[in-house]
């Protein structure tokens, strides 16, 4: 390949009919800041662990996809590399959230699922709590 033919670090060869870059396959496109990026979102998510940390607060801070998150902290621990250090409620109160942490250590036991009468009780109550000081505000009626 000339380096006549690169365009941008993609060559004409790659490029799609409407100019948007082919698929690569296996196959790093040559950018210079390409690399960088994922290093830089990589090293976050890994500092991320080493201070125990769920998927979703690993994405929020290195930018990454929730979806390339959980694949990468799936194959760390398929290696065991990182366990499970404890799980903690989602924002609903209902599922459990994994917390990682680096280590071969074992695993956190899993809480037992709450049943669906025990969720329906935590919501009525949660409704019940939102209703009475919608009223002590006025908001109301």
């Amino acid at each position: 390949m000339d380096r006549e033919t690169v365009r941008d670090g993609f060559s004409e060869e790659s490029s799609g009919p409407h100019g948007q870059a082919a698929n690569f396959g296996n196959r790093i496109p040559k950018r210079k800041n390409f690399i960088r990026v994922n290093a830089m979102a990589i090293g976050k998510m890994l500092g991320m662990i080493m201070q125990e940390a769920s998927a979703n607060e690993i994405s929020e801070e290195s930018g990454l996809s929730v979806q390339t998150v959980r694949r990468y902290l799936k194959e760390l621990y398929k290696n065991n590399i990182i366990h499970i250090s404890e799980y903690t409620e989602d924002n609903r109160g209902v599922r459990t959230v994994k917390v990682w942490a680096f280590g071969d250590n074992p695993d956190a036991k899993k809480p037992q699922r709450i049943t669906s009468k025990e969720a329906c009780a935590k919501y009525r109550a949660k409704m019940k709590q939102i209703k009475m000081m919608q009223q002590m505000t006025g908001q109301y009626k």
